[in-house]
């Protein structure tokens, strides 16, 4: 008997993947989270060249990483009441994967220490 386990949307994004659309969607993952003064900046340290940029998001002494898809916004934050999340990347927050949706309550999460 073998189990395969599988991650949707954590493989490479590669494409018309660009540090411009990752930047936009940072701006937009920020709003989102609703996280008053938090700000981000690029992490040079961690592109793996595979269509995702990382990040270090900030607020006060707190900070976390994201690595963003490159992908324009529409095909990287999906609707769930329309659209199927399995057919968009995933972010990673600290290391761990996760769809648009739930990344921005985690991304709020780390940086204020409130629960969702």
């Amino acid at each position: 008997m073998s189990i395969v386990l599988m991650n949707p949307g954590s493989g490479p994004v590669r494409g018309k993947s660009t540090m411009d659309h990752a930047w936009a969607n940072m701006e937009r993952l920020v709003e989102e989270a609703r996280i008053p003064g938090a700000t981000f900046e690029r992490d040079l340290r961690g592109d793996d060249d595979d269509g995702r940029f990382d990040f270090v998001v900030k607020l006060g002494l707190r900070s976390t990483t994201v690595c963003m898809p490159g992908l324009p916004l529409t095909e990287v934050r999906f609707d769930p009441e329309t659209q199927n999340s399995l057919e968009f990347p995933r972010l990673y927050v600290d290391g761990n994967s996760w769809w648009w949706k739930y990344a921005v309550g985690i991304l709020r999460s780390h940086l204020t220490g409130e629960d969702e």
